[in-house]
């Protein structure tokens, strides 16, 4: 929409005599022009005009989006917490034993370790000796 609207044009909208891109083009236009908006406000008390229909069911629309959004937050927030308790639960009763667990642990995967460890040594020595005997042959 170019410029501001006029009072043509918004007596057009409330009787509802304008196209949905042109009602459009206002509208946003409006939502980003305090001038206008006060101008369309204005026009509303001084006409006593009533709003139109399709306004207020779009309004209805909005309004049941936002409370579908906010259960849904709702429902993701408990969800969050919940998983909170129950990752804090976990950790209390396991905490109690992890001393005893931790110990035996590390033990398995040091004692697994260097029999990896000594089992890629015994390997490397056996590959460099078996090309120092080729290379002296």
């Amino acid at each position: 929409m170019e410029g501001h609207i006029t009072k043509g044009q918004i007596q057009n909208y409330y009787k509802n005599n304008m196209d949905n891109k042109e009602k459009y083009n206002m509208l946003d236009h409006v939502s980003q022009c305090d001038g206008c908006s006060l101008k369309l406000w204005e026009e509303l008390e001084k006409n006593g005009c009533e709003m139109p229909p399709f306004l207020k069911s779009e309004i209805m629309e909005k309004i049941k989006k936002k409370e579908e959004i906010s259960k849904f937050q709702l429902l993701f927030y408990s969800l969050k917490v919940g998983a909170a308790i129950a990752g804090a639960i976990i950790l209390t009763f396991a905490g109690s034993n992890m001393e005893s667990f931790t110990f035996s642990s590390i033990d398995k995967i040091n004692g697994t370790f260097f029999q990896v460890n000594d089992s890629f040594r015994n390997w490397n020595s056996q590959i460099l000796e078996r090309t120092r005997l080729s290379v002296y042959e």
